[in-house]
């Protein structure tokens, strides 16, 4: 049980990471007023998500004690459900009105986008910070 509030957890974390990229990407499209909304929003989303979900994975390992190459999936697959429950709620709040299904499955296809690399990127510094300790001992 501890396990898995510890999975959920991350998963909380790891979907807010992404919610505030998103949303941060919005804004900064609004407020420039370029044409293209995504050609702002998506790429700026992404490497805030990807870099604050590396954080918390890289920097915060004591918060959550995941071992990322067992927990990782399990984590990834927490967030689809997690995103969902979380994202209806704040949209309802933002605009007053229930999301749509196209919402929450974009909302998906970007935790994809953006939580496999930095969940590879991870686990790849993760092993390097690991070998370089086993070697200086």
């Amino acid at each position: 049980m501890q396990r898995f509030i510890r999975l959920f957890i991350s998963a909380i974390v790891i979907t807010l990471v992404n919610k505030t990229g998103i949303a941060t990407g919005f804004v900064t499209w609004h407020y420039t007023g370029a044409a293209n909304q995504l050609a702002v929003q998506i790429p700026l989303a992404l490497a805030i998500s990807i870099a604050g979900t590396m954080l918390w994975l890289l920097k915060f390992g004591r918060w959550h004690r995941l071992e990322l190459e067992r927990d990782a999936f399990y984590v990834f697959l927490l967030i689809l459900p997690v995103g969902a429950l979380l994202w209806v709620p704040i949209h309802y709040l933002v605009t007053g009105y229930l999301t749509g299904m196209g919402n929450i499955i974009g909302g998906w296809i970007f935790a994809f986008l953006a939580n496999v690399p930095a969940f590879a990127l991870s686990a790849h510094f993760w092993r390097l910070r690991q070998e370089n300790e086993a070697q200086e001992t």
